[in-house]
């Protein structure tokens, strides 16, 4: 079916039969969560605001992406990743738009993705958060690297939940999450070798452990080239 198509309204968007996508990424934090199962519904552009959060086609791959509107400039959207320093380079076109994310369900239970006014007002506070985040990061990078190198703070391990991964096959491998208990708090991307970790999690986190899990993430891959496998993406 044709992107149109699936863009196409009748008579209402909240009437049409929604698709599901899998989100595997970080860059819609916290409003979105890896593995969280994302409730799609098709729309035109009477049905969309600057505040949407929307699925869409790439003109320059084939792996959709998950982004909020920021602004709208007749036929063409600007999108932006809640998470993100930056806006999307490339402006979006309508008939590149899938739909609408209404709602995710994900292990916290189902959770409403405000849109519109509301949608605004959470991008911008997130973008607020994100230039202090960024320049308090500059000022205290040695000393983080410094402590996250000494371990000290890895005896709080404990005393926090879980830390477990969860692997999505991309089109060009294996990428993996890491999460501490619900939390996503690092992620290493198909095709990489280098985990990113968001602070201040590197401090409790055990380097020798996430380099095994790449090692063993590298064995699956040489193992499905080996065997003549391939696999979509998530």
């Amino acid at each position: 079916m044709e992107k149109k198509q699936r863009n196409a309204v009748e008579p209402s968007p909240l009437t049409a039969a929604a698709h599901r996508f899998l989100y595997g990424g970080l860059s819609m934090g916290p409003a979105l969560k890896p593995a969280d199962v994302l409730h799609v519904v098709p729309c035109g552009p009477e049905h969309l605001a600057v505040g949407d959060v929307v699925v869409f086609q790439p003109e320059d791959g084939d792996v959709a992406i998950v982004h909020r509107v920021i602004a709208v400039d007749g036929q063409w959207l600007t999108t932006k990743g809640d998470a993100n320093a930056n806006r999307d380079p490339m402006p979006i076109s309508w008939d590149r738009i899938i739909g609408k994310v209404v709602y995710a369900d994900g292990e916290d239970g189902k959770r409403a993705v405000h849109g519109g006014l509301r949608g605004r007002i959470t991008a911008s506070a997130l973008a607020a958060h994100s230039a202090i985040t960024r320049g308090i990061s500059r000022l205290l990078h040695r000393p983080y690297r410094l402590l996250a190198a000494s371990g000290v703070l890895r005896l709080l391990r404990s005393l926090l939940p879980e830390v477990r991964t969860i692997a999505i096959r991309r089109r060009d491998g294996e990428e993996l999450h890491l999460l501490l208990g619900t939390k996503p708090i690092g992620v290493l991307p198909a095709a990489r070798s280098r985990w990113l970790i968001r602070r201040p999690y590197r401090l409790i986190l055990d380097e020798g452990g996430l380099n095994r899990l790449l090692v063993e993430r590298n064995k699956r891959e040489a193992s499905g080239a080996d065997s003549g496998h391939s696999s979509n993406s998530g």
